[in-house]
């Protein structure tokens, strides 16, 4: 809202912090149109993420705080900082290995380095916990089918399911995706 009324500089902390709460964001159509469109946003968001989760408080949150590991490399990925991210990655599936989103993200970056054997690992353990897949089979026609992607690009980023019906309530409104459409 701030953004769309010309207030860049006081949008840039509040989307900078919505999307280190849910990184998925920057895969948004919505906020990659804006991000496409205005380079001085892009970069101050990039630099003020890239900054806050490499801060000293992120260095000491990041050797336990598995959502924090997983947010921050979605962040670093995005960046294309694939190093660092994988480290992260990596990191919290260590502490936790029931997250989901680590293991996709370490599948693009394994296919992204040519690792297919190793992409395809990581790709069977999302699929397992995203779709609670438990057959072979399952997970195979999933990751061969091209449904992960399609389903995770169709996903509104900004809301979801859960939230659907509390922001109806809140504001009094039908339709939801009025309200984030680029």
């Amino acid at each position: 809202m701030l953004y769309q009324r010309g207030e860049p500089e006081q949008a840039l902390p509040r989307l900078a912090q919505a999307v280190k709460l849910s990184p998925a964001l920057l895969d948004s159509p919505y906020l990659k149109n804006i991000l496409s469109k205005d380079s001085s946003l892009s970069e101050s968001l990039k630099s003020n993420l890239l900054h806050d989760i490499s801060a000293e408080k992120s260095a000491e949150q990041s050797a336990v705080d598995p959502i924090f590991l997983a947010r921050s490399g979605k962040i670093l990925l995005s960046f294309a900082r694939k190093e660092e991210a994988e480290q992260r990655l990596e990191k919290a599936i260590l502490l936790l290995p029931n997250l989901a989103y680590p293991y996709y993200y370490l599948s693009r970056i394994k296919n992204s380095q040519n690792h297919s054997k190793q992409s395809k690992i990581y790709l069977k353990q999302f699929v397992l916990l995203y779709f609670n897949a438990l057959s072979k089979d399952m997970i195979d026609r999933t990751i061969y089918s091209g449904e992960i992607e399609k389903l995770l690009s169709s996903k509104n980023h900004f809301t979801d399911n859960s939230y659907t019906a509390k922001f109806q309530s809140w504001y009094h409104t039908v339709s939801i995706m009025n309200q984030f459409t680029p």
